[in-house]
């Protein structure tokens, strides 16, 4: 992951532990924003890494066709 998304992890989760101390709505609304933009930025990291992906695939080396069955594959069930 990229260094301005794993730079604000460590803050997010002090300003969290100080917030279980005073409990300042303040503090807490502050907490609030910067967890929407850390899951926001690793959400946009993540969709530019496939496509970057898709980018890659080349349909004359079966590479397409592979990338196809591996996401179309379903976990199987476990049983009870």
């Amino acid at each position: 992951m990229p260094a301005r998304i794993t730079d604000k992890v460590p803050l997010k989760n002090r300003l969290i532990r100080q917030w279980k101390v005073s409990k300042d709505p303040a503090l807490k609304a502050g907490i609030n924003r910067l967890q929407k933009s850390v899951t926001r930025k690793i959400k946009d990291w993540r969709n530019y890494q496939w496509i970057v992906t898709l980018e890659l695939l080349v349909p004359e080396d079966q590479c397409l066709w592979k990338m196809t069955k591996h996401v179309m594959r379903f976990p199987t069930p476990s049983t009870p």
